[in-house]
C-alpha cells in the first residue's frame, strides 16, 4: 500500500528514512521473528499527514526487515485503550507463544491519563513482560514517549506523568539490558501535526519520525549480553548548549524535572524516579525551598542589602530571585552563579534586556575565581552588605572542599552581609517513623548519580555559618524558617521534619 502513496514531503523529511536507506541501516541484522506489544501506539492508531503515507511505525519497520528477508514474520498484538496490566493479562502469553527474537513494548499512555497514575504498578507490570521476553532471547525495546506538550500546549498538565512514565520505562530497560528510544526530545515534537487531531495519537508524519529513530537505535544496538540500555541517539536538545553533556545526569536538570521544568533528559529523569522512590516527600521538599528563597530574598532586601550572589541557582523558576527582590527594590542586583552550562544559559535568557543582573559559570568550591569573574566584579561591591544563597546546594558538594570555600566567602563579605543555607538531613527530627532511613536511601541515589551527597546534623549545618550570627529561628526544619501562610505547611504542621531539610539565615555581625 505505502507503494501507491504520494510520498512528496516525506521524502523532503530530513526526520524520515527511506525504505531504501533504513534497510541498509539494518543489513546485518538477524531478527527474523517480530512482535509488537501495547496499546493504539502499538496498534498503529494514526491520523493522515498530507504527503505521508498512513502507515504505523511498527509496519514501516516490518517492511524494513522484509526488504532483508521477505520470511520474516510479524505478530502485532497491539489494542488501544488498554493500560500496562491489561497488555500484560492479554498479550504477553501470545507473544511468547510466538517465539520472537525482536520485541517491542509500548503501555503506561493510558495508565498516565487514568485519573489515578500508580507509577510503581505500572514498573511492575512493564519490568514482568520485558524480563519474561529477554528471558526468552528477544532482543527487546521500549520508547520513551515524546513531549507531547511541545507541540499540543493543552496537555502540559500531563508532562510530569509523562516524564515518570519515561523514567520507570528507562529503569526497566538499563535493568534488563533493553534498547530504549528517547524520543522525548526529539527534534520536532514541537511541530503539532506530529499529532493527530484527537490529541492522543501520532500522525501519520509522527509514526514515520518515530519508526526512522527506531531503525537508528536498532542499527546502533549493542550485543545483547550488554546490561546497560541504548538510548537513541536524537538530535541534541535546542535548549542544550554546545558545552552541556547530556548523556550523563545532572543536577540542575534534575530538579527542573521534578519542578516540572523543559529542559532534562531521560538521564536526569532516571535520577528523579530513583529519587521519588527513595525519598516520596522529595517533591514537597523543593517546592518549600523554592518558598523559603522567597522569605530570605524579602528579608534580605527588607534589610536594606541590593546585592544578592545565589551560587548553585540551577536553572531559575518561576518566581525566580531576581523578579522577587526587585518587587520590593528595582535597583537590586542579582547574579547567579552554575556550574550547569544548561543552568547559566537559562538565566542568561530569562535576564536578557534586565539591567543590574547576570548568570555566570563558575564553582561554588572555588570562591576567588567566582568572585572575580567580570560579571560578579562589575555588578556587585564586596565593600557593602551582599545576600550569599547557597540553597539546597552544599549536600551535593565535596565535603573536603566545603568548609574552606564557606570561610573565604564568609572572610570575603563585608559586615551586614546575609548568608542563607538549606540542607539536606538524615536527623529525622519531627519525623515520622522511617524518615531517616529515606534519607539515607536518598543519599545513594545521588551518591551514585553525581558522586558526592552529604547529610548533615542541625550541629554541622550550623557550623557552617562559622562566626555569622544566627538570625532567628537560627537553624530549623525548612517550612519553619519565618513561615508566611502556605497551604503545604499547614498540611504537614508539626510533620515538617519529614522534609529532612533544614534552613536558617547569617548576618556578618549583630543580627
Amino acid at each position: 500500500m505505502s507503494q501507491l502513496v504520494e510520498r512528496a514531503a516525506e521524502r523532503a523529511d530530513p526526520h524520515v528514512l527511506p525504505d531504501e536507506e533504513a534497510a541498509a541501516l539494518l543489513g546485518d541484522t538477524t531478527w527474523r521473528r517480530f512482535a509488537v506489544l501495547g496499546d493504539s501506539l502499538a496498534a498503529g492508531v494514526l491520523e493522515a499527514t498530507p504527503g505521508y503515507a498512513p502507515v504505523s511505525w511498527a509496519d514501516r519497520l516490518h517492511g524494513v526487515l522484509r526488504r532483508i528477508d521477505p520470511g520474516v514474520a510479524y505478530l502485532n498484538l497491539g489494542r488501544r485503550g488498554l493500560t500496562a496490566r491489561q497488555v500484560r493479562a492479554t498479550q504477553l502469553d501470545r507473544a511468547l507463544d510466538f517465539r520472537p527474537d525482536l520485541a517491542a513494548l509500548v503501555c503506561g499512555g493510558n495508565d498516565v491519563l487514568a485519573p489515578s497514575f500508580d507509577p510503581g504498578s505500572v514498573h511492575d507490570d512493564v519490568d514482568a513482560q520485558v524480563k519474561a521476553l529477554t528471558g526468552a532471547g528477544a532482543t527487546v525495546f521500549l520508547y520513551g514517549l515524546m513531549d507531547i506538550a511541545k507541540g499540543v500546549p493543552e496537555l502540559a498538565r500531563i508532562r510530569p506523568r509523562l516524564a515518570d512514565l519515561n523514567a520507570l520505562v528507562l529503569e526497566v530497560a538499563r535493568r534488563h539490558g533493553a534498547l530504549y528510544v528517547d524520543l522525548w526530545d526529539h527534534a520536532a515534537a514541537g511541530d503539532r501535526d506530529l499529532y493527530s487531531s484527537d490529541l492522543l495519537h501520532m500522525s501519520a508524519r509522527g509514526h514515520a519520525h518515530i519508526a526512522a529513530l527506531t531503525v537508528r537505535a536498532l542499527a546502533d544496538r549493542t550485543p545483547p549480553a550488554a546490561r546497560d540500555a541504548v538510548a537513541v541517539a536524537v538530535p541534541r536538545p535546542g535548549w542544550a548548549p554546545d558545552e552541556a553533556d547530556v548523556e550523563r545526569p545532572s543536577i540542575a536538570r534534575m530538579y527542573d524535572y521534578l519542578l516540572g521544568g523543559t529542559r532534562h533528559t531521560a538521564a536526569d529523569r532516571a535520577v528523579a524516579h530513583a529519587a521519588v522512590a527513595a525519598a516520596p516527600g522529595i517533591r514537597l521538599t523543593l517546592w518549600e525551598n523554592r518558598k523559603f528563597i522567597k522569605r530570605a530574598v524579602r528579608y534580605a532586601v527588607g534589610r536594606g542589602v541590593d546585592q544578592i550572589l545565589d551560587i548553585g541557582s540551577g536553572i531559575p523558576a518561576r518566581g525566580a530571585v531576581h523578579e522577587v527582590a526587585r518587587r520590593t527594590d528595582p535597583s537590586v542586583r542579582v547574579v547567579y552563579a552554575d556550574t550547569d552550562p544548561v543552568a547559566v544559559e537559562r538565566g542568561a535568557e530569562l535576564l536578557a534586556g534586565t539591567p543590574g543582573c547576570a548568570s555566570v559559570r563558575g564553582d561554588l568550591t572555588e570562591p576567588g575565581k567566582v568572585l572575580a569573574l567580570p560579571e560578579v566584579a562589575s555588578l556587585l561591591d564586596l565593600d557593602r552588605p551582599v545576600a550569599l544563597l547557597l540553597v539546597n546546594v552544599l549536600h551535593f558538594v565535596d565535603p573536603d572542599l566545603v568548609g574552606a570555600a564557606l570561610a573565604e566567602y564568609r572572610d570575603r563579605l563585608a559586615p551586614g552581609s546575609l548568608l542563607a543555607i538549606t540542607h539536606g538531613t538524615a536527623d529525622g527530627t519531627g519525623a515520622t517513623d522511617g524518615a531517616a532511613d529515606g534519607a539515607a536511601s536518598l543519599s545513594d541515589v545521588y551518591a551514585g548519580a553525581y558522586g558526592h551527597m552529604t547529610m548533615r546534623t542541625r550541629d554541622e549545618v550550623t557550623a557552617l555559618f562559622g562566626d555569622f550570627t544566627l538570625v532567628p529561628p537560627g537553624v530549623v526544619d525548612l517550612p519553619d524558617w519565618r513561615p508566611a501562610p502556605s497551604p503545604l505547611s499547614a498540611r504537614l504542621g508539626g510533620r515538617a521534619g519529614s522534609l529532612s531539610c533544614y534552613a536558617a539565615v547569617g548576618v556578618k555581625g549583630p543580627a
